[in-house]
């Protein structure tokens, strides 16, 4: 005999009609109970990895940053570099032009 005939016979149709409602509750509650406990510890887990993301991608754009400015500095060497280049090519074709055609 199974245990639903037997307690079905020892306590009643109404009683156990009463007793599966007040199970099914309890069970429908219980669910609920497990499903927002999971949610706030996703939450939780999750508020931790945002946090950790921000802070390695605070200190990687740090890096970016700090080799942005390395790279713009020797930007700005090499050009000078070229323009004092650029500048002694210039003048010697100017004395070149200059010496070759003489005063007149």
């Amino acid at each position: 005999m199974s245990a639903v005939r037997a307690l079905r016979q020892t306590l009643g149709e109404d009683a156990m009609a009463g007793l599966q409602i007040v199970i099914n509750d309890e069970g429908r509650k219980w669910k609920d109970d497990v499903l927002v406990i999971a949610g706030e510890r996703f939450e939780k887990r999750l508020a931790e990895e945002i946090g950790a993301l921000r802070v390695d991608m605070a200190k990687e754009f740090a890096t970016v940053r700090v080799d942005m400015a390395d790279l713009r500095l020797e930007i700005l060497k090499w050009s000078f570099v070229f323009w004092i280049g650029q500048f002694a090519a210039v003048s010697a074709m100017m004395a070149f032009l200059l010496r070759t055609i003489g005063p007149r």
